[in-house]
């Protein structure tokens, strides 16, 4: 009887930690963000038009009101970038090299959604689907192939 009491706690003990780091790794709340860009550009921001409403996104100073986004997690380590002063606008990139904000999807929309990689010196944005990776020369924003070592491609 000793013995299986023994068991049960030792397996208690080694059961506890692991329940705890498989729910806590999967559990993390959403969050607004700035994405500063890495060589000093400036912020991933939204440009707008008023005649034809939100299109391509840019780099602007920090203080631009539209250079804040909320960080939403959609399973995993998938992301969707949602416009924080316009909320419903999200982050698109497409296989013509260029970045947009755009309308939102109400269903599953791989355009929309975001890995970010952590490479410790900064974060890559790789958009799920084209596999490519947000990338900015300092004016603008498009995306591009990901490359490793490129600041162009970093945010912090």
């Amino acid at each position: 009887m000793r013995g299986k009491r023994l068991a049960q706690a030792i397996g208690t003990m080694v059961a506890a930690p692991l329940l705890v780091l498989g729910t806590s790794a999967a559990a993390h709340a959403d969050s607004d963000v700035q994405w500063h860009h890495k060589s000093g550009g400036g912020c991933l921001s939204g440009m707008w038009d008023q005649h034809y409403g939100w299109n391509n996104v840019g780099l602007y100073p920090c203080w631009f009101a539209a250079s804040k986004w909320h960080d939403v997690n959609v399973g995993g380590d998938v992301w969707v970038e949602r416009l924080a002063e316009v909320p419903g606008s999200c982050l698109a990139g497409y296989t013509d090299h260029d970045a947009y904000v755009e309308a939102c999807s109400s269903g599953r929309n791989d355009y929309q959604r975001w890995h970010e990689i952590n490479t410790g010196n900064g974060w890559k944005l790789q958009n799920v689907a084209t596999g490519e990776c947000l990338d900015s020369d300092n004016s603008r924003v498009y995306m591009h192939e990901c490359n490793d070592g490129n600041i162009y491609q970093l945010w912090t």
